[in-house]
């Protein structure tokens, strides 16, 4: 038993130590965007909060509710992962639903200034979270030296109360 343990204490180790953190975001900054990101479309919906609705610790990021419909996406800063054939997405988040007729939430992937690419949304008609969301992506941006991904709101933005981010790694 404490040889197997013992291995897997290793195996834990060689692991974490493998793993590379090429982007993180808490939005301890207090600024919207945060250096190097960018917004298309309705800046003035993504805020800084001192909240702590997405799990995390304030500050935090939100988009808020508008009576629009549309597309609005929090965008990365360029990654470099031309080395690279698969990541994880981690981040933090809870969305306040008001209407059973909602927007989509979600994340999407481009390399090169290209079209997007989803890799995960959520179509909810009730609130969802406050969650950790593990996002594995292994598409064909990957192995771009021009990688970026967002965090985006589609649909009727009034039909939804707040989307809450944080911890975005």
């Amino acid at each position: 038993m404490k040889k197997l343990l013992t291995c897997l204490l290793v195996v834990c180790v060689i692991n974490q130590a493998q793993s590379q953190i090429y982007i993180s975001e808490d939005f301890s900054s207090n600024q919207m965007p945060p250096a190097g990101w960018s917004i298309d479309n309705n800046t003035e919906q993504w805020t800084i909060e001192d909240e702590n609705a997405a799990g995390g610790t304030a500050p935090e990021a939100r988009f808020s509710y508008v009576d629009e419909v549309g597309v609005s996406r929090l965008i990365s800063p360029s990654i470099d992962l031309s080395s690279v054939s698969s990541v994880t997405l981690i981040f933090e988040h809870y969305f306040q639903n008001y209407s059973t007729r909602i927007p989509k939430v979600g994340v999407a992937t481009r390399s090169n200034g290209g079209d997007w690419n989803l890799v995960w949304e959520l179509v909810t008609s009730g609130d969802w979270g406050p969650e950790t969301k593990y996002i594995f992506i292994d598409n064909e941006d990957l192995g771009s030296s021009d990688f970026q991904f967002c965090l985006f709101v589609e649909g009727n933005f009034y039909l939804m109360e707040y989307w809450h981010l944080d911890n975005i790694e």
